[in-house]
């Protein structure tokens, strides 16, 4: 779990607490992923059962039902809601994202809680101010009511156990040492690949290069937006102290480096606590394309309160190579390197300048194939200069996805066939009927099963000869399928091997 926001130290509870509990995660968490992840639990611990550890004094509201992702507004919950959180010391909102959300198979296609849920934070905000959330998530989200609360701790997708390791931080049980391992930007159009992603068909393109994620967010560019919060960071019921930062160059040949940062670390507050440091890389003037910034090393210190550790951290020469297209291998630029000790990406503490006399200056190749970044701005690739590297698809083949297949009419009854028999298979996996989450989450993985899986995964209803005989008919090569059908090879493969 993370701790995002506790302003006025409103974490932890003390025990005893007048405690308002909304929202039906509370009662029902969504403790895991779908598909393949999905694991039946032994028994699942819930905060409603609990938060009886710490306070009686407990009333609950549903809030919100679990399974709608959508626009809906049900004011009679929020009222049920409001009621009990007037009269409660501390409201904890348990809010997130249902499973349909979410899954293997398909995408999100924005960074929003259900309506429901941002509704229900202001309701309770505005007759409670000491309101507390937190979160169910398996990835970022938009909180457009983040000034409200005093306090937010992301669970994420905590396992059957989840219940009890939410009780013991809220109430001080357990210090929250967890980072951030992606940002969360304030909305989706401020991430650079919003622009191309999804791009028209079935075809993912790349054009952010490395400016992916903090890479991209801790650019220089004075016009880039800011973030709700930035990869690396996490909150403590203490706070820690860094000094004492000392960087030296063991060994400085062209493909062996070893360079040893060493640093104190202090906690300066009255509970036991354990940091997470950070070390990042930064070259300066680099003669190729980097991001500003590059998480190379991390360590989790375990300090008591008034205790001061050492804290020892190894750089390699994997933490300073780039790899170089023109030379087609990893090599290290020589130079001068920035090493920056932080809290988060955003959050640095400490820095010092390293010298590595020893490297390979980059190939022109490399330099001409990402320019060095500008100050004024970041590089993404841009629609036509895009376009003059995309490579067009051509024909179907082995791992082209079922759903590329549905331009033609074999394709179609291929996806259909696939996916009742998937359909099939699942329901005698499941003790219930199948949901809408279920369906859709089944949708999306048949028509993004490669043709190959077809074969692979069949159970012997098809082989890799039937697999091509079927391609070769949507591609139109009605001649090699009748080979393939009938001598188990195409037209043309023994002059293809003469």
């Amino acid at each position: 779990a993370v701790l995002l926001k506790n302003t006025d130290d409103a974490l932890p509870l003390g025990r005893d607490t007048s405690v308002a509990l909304i929202g039906e995660f509370a009662v029902s968490p969504r403790f895991q992923g779908m598909g393949s992840s999905a694991v039946k639990a032994t028994k699942v611990e819930t905060t409603f059962h609990q938060i009886s550890k710490y306070t009686k004094q407990l009333r609950y509201a549903k809030g919100y039902n679990r399974e709608i992702a959508g626009a809906e507004i049900d004011e009679a919950l929020i009222e049920e809601a409001v009621t009990i959180a007037e009269s409660a010391r501390v409201v904890i909102v348990f809010v997130g994202l249902p499973e349909i959300s979410e899954s293997e198979g398909y995408d999100r296609q924005h960074l929003n809680l259900p309506a429901q849920h941002d509704a229900l934070i202001d309701a309770v905000c505005r007759v409670n101010r000491r309101t507390i959330v937190v979160l169910t998530n398996g990835g970022p989200v938009a909180m457009p009511w983040i000034g409200r609360p005093r306090a937010v701790l992301d669970g994420f997708l905590l396992g059957q156990a989840g219940g009890r390791a939410l009780v013991d931080i809220l109430f001080g049980a357990i210090n929250p040492s967890g980072k951030l391992t992606e940002t969360f930007p304030l909305k989706l159009e401020d991430v650079p690949s919003n622009f191309c992603f999804p791009c028209e068909g079935n075809r993912a393109a790349y054009r952010e290069g490395l400016d992916v994620g903090y890479r991209y967010f801790s650019s220089p560019s004075p016009d880039l937006p800011a973030v709700l919060f930035p990869f690396g960071h996490g909150l403590s019921y203490t706070s820690f102290v860094y000094s004492d930062l000392e960087a030296t160059v063991v060994k400085d040949e062209e493909r062996d480096k070893h360079i040893v940062i060493k640093f104190r670390i202090r906690n300066d507050g009255a509970v036991a606590g354990s940091e997470i440091v950070q070390c990042y890389v930064h070259k300066q003037e680099s003669t190729v394309f980097r991001p500003e910034i590059e998480l190379k090393e991390f360590a989790k210190v375990r300090v008591n309160p008034g205790e001061a550790k050492d804290v020892v951290l190894t750089l390699t020469s994997d933490s300073f190579s780039i790899y170089d297209v023109g030379y087609s291998k990893w090599v290290v630029e020589p130079g001068l390197y920035d090493i920056r000790i932080g809290a988060s990406s955003e959050d640095m503490r400490l820095a010092t300048t390293i010298q590595l006399k020893n490297g390979v200056v980059p190939s022109r190749a490399a330099q001409e194939t990402s320019t060095p970044r500008q100050h004024t701005s970041t590089r993404v690739f841009q629609t036509d200069a895009f376009q003059q590297q995309h490579v067009q698809v051509g024909p179907l083949h082995r791992n082209c996805l079922l759903v590329d297949t549905q331009d033609t009419w074999l394709g179609r009854i291929l996806v259909a066939l696939t996916k009742s028999m998937a359909i099939r298979e699942l329901r005698q996996g499941l003790e219930g009927d199948l949901t809408e989450k279920d369906l859709k989450m089944l949708d999306a993985n048949v028509k993004n099963i490669p043709l190959r899986c077809l074969a692979l995964f069949g159970k012997g209803r098809i082989s890799f000869r039937g697999v091509d005989t079927i391609i070769a008919i949507m591609n139109g090569q009605y001649w090699s399928a009748f080979c393939l059908l009938c001598f188990g090879k195409r037209s043309g493969d023994g002059q293809n091997k003469k």
